[in-house]
């Protein structure tokens, strides 16, 4: 017998296999299983394809952590997905803001903040959440997140507001013409994770001032449209996980000082973090 964890997000979900008879844990990488944008269909192919054939004992617990996971609709399309495939597990599921809790861990009232392919927050007292802002999604939302940060990338790029020492960076890198781009942002079944996968580009090229006020701006929209609106809240501590804050730490400690705020912990993997007794 053996227990699942899952870590969600739009790009990828990661997976902590823990078997009773092994010391270590086993990582698996699957992609992205947000039930807002896949259909039970879709949800199955993915487990069938990527994750069953990596498993050998039969799963008797399944805890998902998850984007999209917050509504009980899509809840229960992804309930009956893994219950058809796991009928024997226990299964717990809940948002990735329950999961980045369970990260940082706060025994005080604190801002969760998720920075990664796609962004949110809440406030949390004792493993509760006391306020949550509504997720608008890629189309509407996301400021800060991976995907705001490749979209203005793109932006800045195909309106040539790029320096041309960027340009020419960006060009060796990526092979991308205008037909592509509208065909990948309009047409694919995943737009939000194509825009993402350019913010890499402004890690590398941080040091350039262009390319960090650009990502500083888009740290800055997203506390001014989740944190500062909260006044009743301004005084609480502001945890972070994901791959965006991780990575953009330093310009996000600025933006908040900037603006008189606690940056908390910052944690990359929140599933790294996760306790057996949680």
């Amino acid at each position: 017998m053996a227990i699942l964890w899952a870590d969600s997000g739009a790009t990828k979900t990661t997976w902590k296999l823990i078997e009773k008879d092994k010391r270590k844990p086993e990582w698996i990488h699957t992609q992205g299983i947000n039930p807002n944008y896949l259909g039970k269909e879709q949800i199955t192919n993915i487990l069938e394809t990527e994750l069953l054939p990596t498993l050998n004992n039969t799963i008797s617990e399944i805890r998902f952590y998850g984007s999209g996971c917050s509504q009980e609709k899509a809840k229960t399309k992804l309930r009956k997905a893994l219950a058809e495939l796991f009928p024997v597990a226990k299964l717990t599921i809940d948002t990735d803001l329950v999961g980045a809790f369970e990260a940082v861990r706060s025994d005080d009232p604190a801002w969760v903040c998720i920075l990664g392919t796609g962004a949110n927050a809440c406030v949390m007292d004792k493993g509760k959440i006391v306020y949550q802002n509504i997720s608008l999604g890629y189309i509407l939302g996301d400021e800060g997140s991976g995907q705001d940060i490749g979209k203005q990338l793109l932006r800045a790029y195909f309106l040539e507001q790029m320096p041309l020492h960027l340009r020419s960076e960006w060009e060796a890198t990526y092979a991308l013409d205008y037909t592509e781009f509208l065909e990948n942002v309009y047409q694919s079944s995943k737009p939000n994770v194509w825009m993402a996968s350019f913010s890499p580009f402004a890690k590398k090229h941080i040091q350039d001032p262009f390319i960090e006020r650009l990502v500083m701006c888009c740290l800055n929209n997203f506390v001014s449209t989740y944190i500062l609106p909260q006044k009743k809240f301004l005084h609480l501590n502001i945890h972070f996980v994901g791959s965006v804050a991780f990575h953009f730490k330093e310009q996000l400690q600025k933006v908040c000082s900037n603006h008189s705020l606690l940056l908390g912990k910052v944690i990359q993997a929140p599933i790294a973090h996760w306790k057996a007794n949680s």
